[in-house]
């Protein structure tokens, strides 16, 4: 009678590929030719000798032996299980979440038109030379003659200063004078 049994997932080995081994089968033979010993006697011969008496002689015999190639289960299926019902649980709670919870603005990355400004250096130059300029043209004489005043102290460098000044003041009126 042959039994055939499922063989369960965790008897196979860590290499199942190569198949299974199967051990070499051992018998103990009677050399007179009486016969195969049973499994007492075998016990028995194995044993120490007490006895006086002689005994019969036995030769044992091996096998070789062998690796059985058995059909495999496929050993990817449990991580195609957990891959594909992860991602089925992530789809889900994807939709679920932006139904819910995400707002319904736009992401941060394409936002357009909300970025701060900011000014190129030659505008701030610009703005800089202008307002210098508007300045220029707000003073009065009372006040040119103050600055010379303040400047002539600091000696010759404050007297030239004020020369650039003065200078620069003529051109900024005469040319605003001929808008």
């Amino acid at each position: 009678d042959v039994l055939k049994n499922f063989i369960n997932f965790r008897e196979f080995s860590y290499a199942c590929e190569k198949g299974f081994d199967v051990g070499g089968a051992v018998w103990l033979d009677d050399e007179a030719g009486e016969g195969t010993i049973g499994t007492v006697g075998f016990a028995a011969s194995l044993g120490p000798m007490y006895s006086s008496e002689p005994r019969p002689s036995y030769r044992l015999h091996f096998t070789e032996g062998m690796i059985v190639m058995v059909p495999m289960p496929d050993f990817s299926m449990p991580f195609n299980v957990v891959a594909l019902s992860s991602t089925a649980a992530t789809f889900f709670f994807g939709s679920i979440f932006r139904m819910t919870a995400a707002s319904h603005s736009p992401h941060w990355c394409t936002m357009r038109g909300t970025k701060q400004k900011t000014l190129h250096p030659l505008q701030v130059m610009a703005l800089i030379l202008l307002a210098g300029c508007a300045g220029l043209n707000a003073l009065s004489p009372e006040n040119m003659a103050r600055l010379s005043s303040i400047l002539s102290q600091a000696g010759d460098q404050g007297k030239e200063l004020y020369e650039h000044i003065a200078f620069a003041k003529e051109k900024v009126d005469s040319i605003l004078a001929k808008r």
